[in-house]
């Protein structure tokens, strides 16, 4: 092999190799879009057949952007449009695809994601999924009350034999005989699981007055059981209310009948202990980081797509040198032999 040849084969191998180099550089670069889109996590479990599955789509081409909402519901082979396009304003915004009771039409697992268009890009998201339990606890049993002494009442009971619908129970408690069941009244909330044996005790904030229990479980949906307590108790309302009773509830042998649903979700860590707790929680669903979101996204989407524009035209420019550099040392390789 003549000297020549040898240095055009290493010089030729170097090229491909260069080349090859700055492509795999490129790809990243070339294969951003100038769309982004995110979908918010719904929350999960969740007792609610209709719910909004929130997004941010923004673009960085200043276009409107056209967002179609996807989603699987149990038993499906595959994903299927819901609702109609959503278009967005210029630049892209936040918005939500509403889900409805005409798609939740079963409990199980649905999966939900969203696709961005600004007209040059189109992009899908994230996927989140959404486990749907209407289903209720069954009520706790072996309900009892012992004073203790003036100032402080046992509760003892023992939960359900569910298959592990129950998660928690909690108690409520007033000075009055008719009173509601709702956070107001809410005194503890205590993470026990099906079939155990659970006890509670509470110190009233007035020693000369007599105080009056009731009792209900929850699954880890948020739903709660039927009541059960003291005899003489009078529910006029159980917030969340159910769907079986409005109004005024009767207590017989110390047990309301009826389920009900939506209740709130408060949870501790231990099982079978105690926590006490003032506030119903939230079980809708809210927006959270949305701001932050878009921000970053925005940014995020600018840099992608200048990244893009300058991968090319390094590689370009790149290539252009490397293949003058060739034709340079091919031209004086050939005037040498």
């Amino acid at each position: 092999m003549r000297k020549g040849e040898y240095y055009m084969r290493k010089l030729l191998i170097s090229f491909f190799a260069a080349v090859a180099g700055l492509m795999l550089l490129a790809v990243p670069a070339m294969a951003a879009s100038t769309v982004s889109v995110n979908v918010e996590q719904p929350k999960t479990p969740n007792n609610q057949r209709e719910f909004n599955v929130n997004f941010v789509a923004l673009t960085t081409t200043g276009n409107v952007v056209t967002v179609k909402c996807f989603k699987q519901a149990p038993g499906e082979a595959s994903f299927t449009q819901f609702g109609s396009d959503i278009v967005l304003s210029s630049g892209g915004n936040t918005d939500n695809c509403l889900v409805t009771s005409s798609i939740t039409t079963t409990d199980g697992t649905y999966a939900f994601y969203v696709s961005a268009d600004d007209g040059t890009n189109s992009v899908t998201s994230n996927t989140v999924t959404v486990n749907l339990d209407t289903s209720y606890p069954d009520a706790p049993t072996g309900y009892g009350k012992t004073k203790v002494d003036s100032c402080n009442y046992k509760i003892n009971f023992h939960t359900a034999s569910d298959n592990g619908k129950t998660v928690k129970v909690e108690v409520y408690r007033s000075d009055s005989t008719t009173f509601n069941a709702d956070s107001g009244t809410r005194v503890a909330s205590i993470s026990i699981g099906s079939n155990s044996d659970g006890n509670y005790t509470s110190s009233v904030p007035d020693c000369n007055k007599t105080y009056y229990f009731v009792i209900r479980a929850f699954n880890a949906a948020g739903n709660g059981s039927g009541i059960v307590g003291d005899s003489e108790v009078h529910i006029t309302t159980i917030n969340p209310t159910s769907t079986q009773h409005q109004g005024a509830i009767p207590v017989t042998n110390g047990t309301v009948n009826g389920n009900t649903q939506n209740g709130s979700n408060t949870s501790s860590s231990v099982l079978g202990t105690q926590t006490t707790t003032d506030q119903a929680k939230d079980n809708g669903n809210t927006k959270k980081g949305v701001l932050g979101d878009e921000t970053k996204n925005n940014t995020e989407a600018a840099k992608s797509f200048l990244s893009s524009k300058t991968g090319i035209a390094v590689t370009a420019f790149a290539a252009l040198i490397v293949l003058g550099l060739l034709f340079f040392m091919w031209r004086k390789m050939k005037k040498s032999s």
